[in-house]
């Protein structure tokens, strides 16, 4: 499903995308969005190029849910059973972005919201291997004090022949209530919604951009919108240089990255190159594989000067200013 967008504007409010061949677009599925209030509310903002904008103000992505939280005892199965839960009922007769980045959550993580495509597919990956893909993401975020049994129990039903989300529900409660099968908690099927007391926040806020006066598009590149031509500090990555459009810039595998690099080394946040008085500076948001600037590891903000070299992970580039 990714493959089928171009991701042109995101901030805190908002997230503007392209559809990539408008030939599946399908308009009949915004009456469905509009009837279901898990999708998210959008607005079709040029249909000849496929261009939609929607509301995600007041949402956290699970993302960012999932980063800063740890599950306490059942917490964890309530949680995952409701999201479940909500992608069957929401993805039953519409095409939803089923990635971590793209799919929200209340600030109180007790609600679940959707990125709904527009969109008609004429051969769909089937919904197993798309519910596979994005359970093996939500693990690899997944964190909890105890329970251990439950992200083990996701991994090893993945690879059976019987692995549906409606059986993963069923057996992750038959596999707490074996385990707690004379205490009362779990005595009844399901337990009370999961909900937090204190309001989960962004963990990364970039800056937004002006309103679009002109844009230009290419089939295989996203480009922001709304930006006057000029001269830029840039990354040169394997042979292309890359703008540093905006005071900071994200670096990592995540969609939701300003230059986002696919390699296996790459976390999906993995670092923040940051503007300053006109002076660039390369922070590691703790990334697995780290960040070195000229072969020396960024342990804390480091400044960049024009041709150092910056390696994320495997992956090697030059800055220049």
């Amino acid at each position: 499903m990714e493959n089928m967008i171009q991701i042109l504007e995101r901030d805190e409010g908002h997230l503007l995308l392209q559809l990539k061949d408008m030939k599946n677009f399908d308009p009949g599925v915004f009456t469905q969005m509009e009837m279901d209030e898990t999708c998210i509310r959008c607005v079709l903002m040029n249909q000849a190029l496929g261009i939609i904008s929607y509301q995600t103000q007041g949402l956290i992505s699970l993302n960012d849910m999932l980063s800063q939280y740890q599950f306490k005892k059942e917490e964890g199965l309530t949680f995952l059973c409701d999201l479940f839960r909500s992608i069957i009922a929401v993805n039953r007769n519409k095409p939803i972005l089923l990635h971590p980045d793209y799919v929200f959550v209340t600030k109180y993580g007790d609600s679940f919201r959707f990125i709904s495509l527009p969109i008609h597919l004429e051969n769909p990956y089937s919904d197993n291997e798309q519910n596979i893909a994005f359970l093996q993401n939500v693990l690899k975020i997944y964190q909890a004090q105890s329970h251990f049994e439950i992200p083990g129990y996701i991994c090893c039903f993945m690879k059976s022949a019987e692995f549906s989300l409606p059986n993963l529900i069923l057996g992750l409660e038959n596999l707490v209530q074996v385990k707690k099968e004379k205490k009362f908690f779990f005595r009844k099927r399901r337990v009370h919604s999961f909900r937090v007391s204190e309001p989960f926040q962004p963990l990364y806020k970039p800056e937004s951009v002006e309103p679009v006066k002109e844009t230009v598009f290419d089939d295989n590149k996203t480009h922001l919108i709304g930006q006057p031509q000029t001269q830029f500090s840039y990354l040169l990555i394997q042979g292309e240089n890359v703008p540093l459009r905006t005071e900071n810039v994200l670096v990592g595998r995540s969609m939701a990255c300003d230059i986002r690099l696919e390699n296996e080394s790459i976390s999906l946040k993995h670092a923040k190159l940051i503007c300053q008085d006109n002076k660039w500076y390369i922070q590691d948001l703790k990334s697995t594989n780290g960040t070195y600037l000229n072969h020396k590891k960024v342990q804390r903000k480091m400044r960049l000067r024009d041709n150092m070299l910056v390696q994320f992970g495997q992956v090697e580039c030059e800055f220049h200013s």
